[in-house]
């Protein structure tokens, strides 16, 4: 046979990053290094064929190990077979270590032995595609001695890149570094070999738990695990894998899953990736049902129909136009909106139940929610929305002045007499924007009523108190074609009684000839439009939910028109 044997010492900086890593210097065995490298000779007169010939040369590499402690005395548990065992990037060698010296007892240094052949020193050195890649790889000779474990890397470099493409797909989300690390580390750094009871054998990084072993196997495996056997005995999740080991991975259906201190367990950084994305969608999860629940109770607190899955679905399109206008994320799934919903309650900046209000809203509008028709630009506006303000809730006909707080691109639009709209006019008037209603009108010839030309609007009613007041005063409304949205009444110690109507009408003069009906009743002693901060309101909430206009009813106009009463009297408060 031919020899080849070459020597060399570990480098300072090596040395270094071992001591880092914890290990004592009297307990680093590779100092110095002597390999050993062994070829058949190509002329030799042993008739051969190329795959007996490799195995030939590799029982040559078992043989050479025999011999070498039979001279020196090896360190126990330091013989590692990368032979049987191949690193993932095709490494293949056999290690020892042994005392050498002229004393067993004094003055003997350790020294590791690695021992190969031509072709897995060639792989050692040049890398796995060595073999695939050469140059007398183009013409491959049936009588080369290579050509017998030519297929043998061809399958390994397959295998390799088939490990790398799992990696770029498990961190595609992550950044490149993190890919570059778990590429070193788990796969070119030191490695160990453990057994399943079905005889398998698994290939993991060094110091690794059961918990990589589980993820390595199978990502269900890992969600699953509740207990883990080696060598027949019960071990805990930190156990650190010893080559040889027989692991046991006991699974349920029923599992919980990882928690988060799974990954002070995870050594390789797949399986704390997975276990990442496990907890990320298992929060997500609770974060969607804390948000679909906190939706149904201020639904409920409103008085208004709790919305359905299917009837949130149908709209989802129309909520995520209105919520990217206001700041929000953009959603493309109900869970994606349940989680904005559990995250914005938890948000310090956010309004109190403001996302949910603005939901509700647009589900009870149920018009096409669009972006406004702008006529004339108006310099301070970008607005891209417009809602009917719910402290005065305007409908068409009114007079009515727009507020833009902060340069939102939502627009509340209120009656010019409304107390909210006098504030600002004193105090920021630069955040009111001139709006007028277009002349869009429900499509008579048709017989269809247009549902988003109609608008919200309250009444107060006092009446002496009698039997059947309040349904003979709803089917008065509802007689005039009007539709309830809700009531309420109570009635005092005189027998007077207060009812408040929300109902829905086209525009200012159908609503007064509401009111000219009702006045005309027996009963009824007054009749008052009345606005949610007024104190006759008797229904509980003090805020309903904002009624959301389509661009084709309200559009926005370069001047701020203002009744003269109304300006007169805001100068005369300045003035004082």
């Amino acid at each position: 046979k031919n020899f080849r044997i070459q020597s060399k010492t570990k480098s300072l900086y090596s040395i270094y990053r071992k001591l880092k890593a914890g290990e004592k210097l009297d307990s680093i065995f590779d100092l110095l290094i002597v390999k050993v490298v062994i070829e058949l000779y190509p002329d030799s007169e042993l008739a051969m064929t190329p795959e007996e010939r490799f195995a030939y040369e590799k029982n040559s590499c078992y043989h050479i190990l025999g011999r070498v402690h039979s001279i020196w005395k090896p360190v126990p548990g330091r013989v590692k077979d990368y032979i049987a065992f191949p690193k993932p990037n095709g490494y293949q060698c056999l290690h020892t270590a042994v005392f050498f010296g002229e004393d067993a007892d004094y003055g003997m240094f350790p020294v590791e032995v690695q021992i190969s052949t031509v072709d897995m020193q060639r792989v050692a050195e040049e890398g796995i595609a060595a073999e695939l890649f050469s140059s007398d790889s183009g013409a491959p000779s049936n009588s080369s001695p290579r050509q017998s474990s030519r297929g043998d890397w061809k399958l390994r470099t397959m295998l390799w890149l088939r490990s790398i493409r799992e990696y770029c797909d498990e961190f595609s989300s992550e950044s490149s570094r993190d890919l570059v690390d778990a590429v070193r580390l788990d796969l070119l750094g030191n490695r160990v070999f453990v057994f399943t009871p079905k005889g398998l054998i698994i290939d993991l990084p060094k110091d690794s738990t059961p918990v990589d072993l589980a993820f390595k196997v199978h990502s269900d495996v890992g969600y699953r695990m509740i207990g883990v056997k080696v060598n027949g005995r019960f071990v805990l999740f930190d156990y650190k894998l010893q080559n040889a080991d027989l692991v046991k991975i006991v699974t349920s259906a029923s599992a919980p899953g990882p928690n988060l201190e799974w990954l002070k367990w995870a050594t390789t950084r797949t399986a704390r990736q997975k276990i990442r994305k496990f907890l990320r969608a298992r929060n997500r999860t609770t974060c969607a049902k804390h948000g679909y629940l906190r939706l149904m109770d201020v639904a409920q607190s409103l008085g208004v129909t709790v919305p359905s899955n299917d009837m949130l679905a149908r709209y989802l399109p129309r909520i995520s136009s209105v919520m990217q206008s206001s700041g929000f994320p953009a959603i493309s799934t109900l869970e994606d909106l349940f989680v904005e919903i559990d995250s914005n309650a938890h948000s310090e900046k956010s309004e109190s139940e403001g996302l949910e209000r603005m939901i509700l809203g647009i589900l009870d509008d149920r018009g096409y929610f669009a972006p406004v028709s702008v006529t004339s630009t108006a310099a301070n506006t970008n607005a891209t929305f417009v809602r009917l303000a719910s402290c005065c809730m305007p409908v068409r006909g009114d007079p009515i002045v727009g507020i833009q707080p902060h340069s939102d691109a939502i627009i509340d639009a209120h009656r010019v007499p409304c107390s909210h709209v006098l504030k600002i006019l004193r105090d920021r008037p630069d955040q009111c924007v001139g709006l007028e209603w277009s002349d869009k009108q429900s499509d008579a010839n048709s017989g269809k009523r247009d549902t988003a030309s109609l608008y919200r609007v309250r009444i107060f009613i006092s009446a002496r108190d009698c039997d059947g007041l309040l349904s003979y005063l709803a089917g008065v409304i509802t007689g005039m074609g009007k539709s309830i949205v809700r009531s309420a009444s109570a009635t005092d110690a005189r027998r007077i009684a207060s009812l408040s109507f929300e109902i829905m009408v086209e525009d200012s003069y159908e609503l007064g000839k509401v009111i000219e009906r009702l006045l005309a009743c027996e009963e009824v002693m007054e009749v008052e439009r009345i606005g949610v901060a007024s104190k006759k309101n008797l229904f509980d909430e003090s805020m309903p939910v904002p009624q959301v206009v389509a661009s084709d009813y309200i559009r926005v106009v370069s001047e701020l028109n203002l009744p003269n009463d109304i300006v007169d009297g805001e100068t005369e408060q300045r003035r004082k």
